[in-house]
């Protein structure tokens, strides 16, 4: 059953108040768990890492249930910002193939080094440098820096002449490498 587009936002708006209210029962706890001197302190430790393990169970249901690949792209990043490295290979697919997140998919695999992301980056960039943004160019070339100092010759000339004046900068704080 499809919900209308005012019930999907009543949804998310709950989602985020309750995410909220959860964040701030939770935050309250733990400062009083600081200063609270008790042999049950466990107790407490323990609620919050139900808390985040049932959200991470609905993730991991959710992301191995979904037929649509883009909706499983999109919870495999909640997943490996929580820490789930099963899911890179999806995360790595996202950077070639969804042209909605690659961006958020290369930051997140960038900012936890993963060395495998450096040749689905290179080959998005490679696609994406004469019909991208500068923001989104910027990005990949930024997320690139973290795993590699050297550009393909062929895309390193590219980038470097390239229009936009921020994207040369960036460009050409990288060496060139052979194609």
């Amino acid at each position: 059953m499809s919900q209308s587009a005012h019930e999907w936002t009543e949804t998310v708006l709950r989602l985020e108040q309750l995410g909220n209210e959860a964040a701030a029962i939770t935050g309250t706890a733990l400062r009083e768990f600081e200063s609270h001197l008790d042999t049950d302190d466990w107790v407490l430790v323990d609620r919050v890492l139900l808390i985040a393990s049932r959200v991470r169970d609905e993730l991991r249901k959710t992301y191995h249930d979904t037929n649509d690949q883009h909706k499983r792209r999109l919870v495999a990043i909640a997943l490996f910002e929580l820490g789930d490295t099963s899911v890179t290979e999806t995360l790595l697919e996202a950077v070639e193939k969804d042209s909605d997140i690659y961006l958020i998919a290369a930051s997140k695999l960038a900012n936890k080094s993963v060395q495998k992301a450096v040749k689905p980056m290179m080959n998005r960039l490679s696609i994406e440098w004469r019909r991208a943004e500068p923001p989104a160019i910027l990005t990949l070339l930024i997320a690139l820096q973290k795993l590699t100092t050297q550009l393909p010759v062929a895309l390193y000339k590219n980038l470097t002449s390239h229009k936009s004046p921020e994207i040369r900068v960036e460009a050409s704080k990288f060496r060139q490498a052979p194609d």
